[in-house]
C-alpha cells in the first residue's frame, strides 16, 4: 500500500512536470512527456490502473491506425513516418492520463494553479523581453524592417518568440486558461474569497490583454462568445428574474464586443474577397482562401482516400506551383485548415475520423455537463478552420492530453478549486 501511494504521488509530479512544459520549449514538453509514460507503464504493469470505460476513446488508436494505411499509397515514406512521429500521442495520451481519475480535489486544484501560474509567467515573460528589447533599440519595432505589426515586439509572433511558441497556439493555450477561470469565478463566486476573486480578475484580464497583443483573429472572435456562453449557461435562472445579472450581462456582452471588432478589425480592413494567386501581397484572409483554393485543387484529384499519409503537402506544393501562388510557394505553407488537410492526405475516411473525434469529445462533455470540457473541444474545431492543428506537437499534444484528461475525470476543472 505505502508503494503504491509513492508511485501514485510520483505520478502526480509527472502530471505537473507536463502542465509546467507546455509554455517550455518543446524538447521539455516530449521529456516530461516520456516520464510521465514511464510511470504510467510501471502502474499499469503492476496493475493499478484501471482501463475501464476506455470505449470512446479507442478511436484515437483507430485514427493513428488509419494513418498508418495511408503509408500503403504514399510515396514520400520520410514524411509519411515523420507524421506517423508527430501522431504518436493519439495512441499514447489516452493511456498516459488514465490517472487523473485517481486524483484528489486537493491535487486537481494544485493542477489547476500550476497551469494557470504557467501561463502567466509565459506571458509577463514575454512582456518583459519584448520591453528589455525596447530599452536596448529604442523602438519596438525589427531594426530591419518596421513597416507592419508582425514586426512589432509587443505583438504576434515576435511577442511569442521567447518562449518558442507561435503566437497562434500560445492564444489557444491563453484562451483556455481563461475560460477554466472564468468558469471557477462564475459558477462559485459565492464561496470564492475576496483575494481569490481578485487574483482570478487579474490574471484573466492579464491574459485578455495578451490575446489582443497576439493578434489571432479566431481567439479574438471565438473567445468572446466562449465567455458569454459561459455566462448565460451559470446565470440562465437569474437573466430572467434578475436585473443586476441582466445588467451585468449587458456589460460583458459589450466588452466581449469590443474585444472582437479589435481583435479582428485588423484582419479584415479593406475586406474583399476577391484576388490572384499570382499576386505578391495578401491580406490573412485573402491568404487562407488561396491557401484552400489550392488544397481544393489537390483534393478533388483524389478525392476519395486522399493522396496518401505522407504526399499531401508535396502534392499542395505542385499545386501552388501550377497555380503560381508564389506566396503560399516561397513559405511552403500547409493547408492552414485541419479538415481540408485530413482530406487532402487520407481522403474522406480521414475527414470523418478526426470529425468523429471532436463529436464525440462534445456529446462526452454534454453529457457530464462540463462547459469547460465543451468550450475546450469547440475553440480546438475552430482553431482547426484556419490552421493546420493537427500537424504540430504544440497542437497534438496539448490537444489530446487534455481531451483525455477530461474523458477520464469527466469534472476536471469543473468543480470549485478553492
Amino acid at each position: 500500500m505505502l508503494h503504491q501511494l509513492k508511485l501514485s504521488k510520483i505520478e502526480f509530479i509527472g502530471y505537473i512536470l507536463v502542465m509546467l512544459s507546455f509554455f517550455l520549449p518543446i524538447k521539455w514538453n516530449a521529456l516530461s512527456l516520456v516520464t510521465l509514460g514511464i510511470i504510467v507503464l510501471i502502474k499499469i504493469l503492476k496493475k493499478e490502473h484501471n482501463f475501464k470505460n476506455y470505449q470512446g476513446l479507442i478511436i484515437y488508436p483507430i485514427f493513428f491506425g488509419y494513418l498508418v494505411i495511408g503509408l500503403l499509397y504514399t510515396e514520400n515514406l520520410k514524411m509519411g513516418f515523420s507524421l506517423l512521429e508527430r501522431n504518436l500521442s493519439l495512441l499514447f495520451a489516452p493511456i498516459i492520463t488514465i490517472g487523473v481519475q485517481q486524483f484528489s480535489t486537493k491535487q486537481r486544484k494544485l493542477l489547476f494553479h500550476v497551469f494557470i501560474t504557467a501561463s502567466t509567467i509565459a506571458g509577463l515573460s514575454c512582456l518583459g523581453i519584448a520591453s528589455l528589447y525596447y530599452l536596448q533599440n529604442g523602438t519596438i519595432h525589427n531594426l530591419d524592417q518596421s513597416d507592419h505589426f508582425i514586426y512589432n515586439h509587443f505583438m504576434h509572433q515576435l511577442l511569442s518568440e521567447p518562449i518558442k511558441m507561435h503566437a497562434i497556439y500560445f492564444s489557444f493555450y491563453l484562451a483556455f486558461a481563461n475560460l477554466v477561470i472564468l468558469n471557477q469565478f462564475i459558477q462559485f463566486k459565492k464561496s470564492l474569497t475576496l483575494s481569490k476573486k481578485t487574483i482570478y480578475l487579474l490574471v484573466f484580464s492579464f491574459n485578455c490583454v495578451m490575446l489582443y497583443l497576439l493578434k489571432s483573429s479566431n481567439f479574438a472572435f471565438f473567445f468572446p462568445l466562449a465567455c458569454i456562453f459561459l455566462f448565460v449557461y451559470h446565470n440562465r435562472t437569474a437573466l430572467v428574474a434578475s436585473k443586476k445579472t441582466q445588467l451585468i450581462f449587458i456589460l460583458l456582452f459589450s466588452i466581449a464586443t469590443v474585444f472582437m471588432y479589435k481583435g479582428v478589425m485588423t484582419k479584415i480592413e479593406n475586406f474583399s474577397m476577391t484576388y490572384e494567386l499570382s499576386d505578391n501581397q495578401f491580406s490573412p484572409i485573402k491568404m487562407r482562401l488561396a491557401m484552400w483554393e489550392c488544397t481544393w485543387s489537390v483534393i478533388s484529384e483524389n478525392l476519395y482516400f486522399g493522396t496518401g499519409t505522407g504526399d499531401g503537402h508535396d502534392e499542395l506544393i505542385k499545386s501552388y506551383t501550377t497555380h503560381n501562388f508564389h506566396v503560399g510557394l516561397d513559405d511552403s505553407f500547409n493547408s492552414h485548415n485541419m479538415y481540408l488537410q485530413f482530406w487532402m492526405s487520407n481522403g474522406i475516411p480521414g475527414l470523418l475520423l478526426f470529425i468523429s473525434i471532436l463529436l464525440m469529445l462534445m456529446i462526452k462533455a454534454l453529457k457530464e455537463k462540463n462547459m469547460v470540457f465543451l468550450l475546450f473541444i469547440v475553440l480546438f474545431a475552430c482553431f482547426s478552420i484556419t490552421e493546420a492543428t493537427m500537424l504540430t506537437q504544440r497542437g497534438i499534444v496539448f490537444f489530446l492530453f487534455f481531451s483525455s484528461v477530461f474523458y477520464w475525470s469527466p469534472n476536471f476543472w469543473n468543480q470549485e478549486v478553492k
